[in-house]
């Protein structure tokens, strides 16, 4: 009974990736007379690079991560919290946004720009909830599945069954150093390590992948 209720929660989130991937086949097929599988295979390589729109607020977040993780339960998980979190970074302070002298002075700020960058902030930001609300709903669920393939170079990274090197470089000069080699006297070093970024290098191979994919399904097509 333990075991099942350990497995239970993975079929329910399992079940909710399917259940939107069905939603979004017959919304495709009935609004847009479309397919909306051929759609992703189609449009999957630029999807997946313009998903680094949202990267500016995911830098810091461990929930990044998640998203290349093949539990569903973790994946679904990701995506809704960095939704959250993307869509509460567009929200305007309420008592003003303090002002980096710095970096006003850098843009030439005045007060034209500011009335204009009011004006415009609004519709701008609308747009962006509703993309990335689109992302969530229709590109990310047939991105688990992809991701199932293109993730698999990053959690092997992750578990640490990759090596990680060190990395020293002065004036263009590069060298690696084995950890178990390094010496007392060697000088500063910068870790080297496939899981650095993991959810880059995923996104990644998702393109290629899927570009092959368009290719080879145009051929054969």
């Amino acid at each position: 009974m333990s075991a099942e209720r350990r497995r239970l929660p993975r079929v329910l989130y399992l079940g909710l990736i399917l259940l939107l991937i069905a939603l979004n086949w017959i919304a495709f097929r009935f609004f847009a007379h479309s397919n909306y599988f051929l759609w992703y295979l189609k449009n999957g390589p630029i999807i997946s690079l313009a998903t680094g729109f949202l990267a500016p607020t995911w830098t810091k977040l461990k929930a990044r991560t998640g998203l290349i993780s093949a539990h569903p339960a973790v994946y679904v998980g990701a995506c809704s919290q960095i939704l959250g979190v993307f869509l509460l970074s567009l929200v305007p302070a309420s008592n003003g946004a303090p002002k980096k002298v710095k970096e006003v002075r850098e843009i030439g700020d005045n007060k034209v720009t500011q009335l204009l960058d009011r004006v415009l902030y609004p519709p701008i930001v609308m747009i962006m909830w509703l993309l990335a609300t689109i992302w969530v709903i229709t590109i990310a669920p047939l991105g688990y599945f992809v991701t199932l393939i293109a993730g698999v170079p990053s959690r092997q990274a992750l578990r640490g069954c990759l090596s990680s090197n060190l990395i020293w470089e002065d004036e263009g000069q590069v060298m690696i150093i084995n950890p178990e080699e390094q010496q007392l006297s060697d000088p500063v070093t910068e870790k080297l390590s496939f899981a650095q970024d993991p959810f880059a290098v995923t996104q990644a191979l998702t393109s290629l992948i899927l570009f092959v994919a368009n290719l080879v399904y145009n051929r054969l097509g």
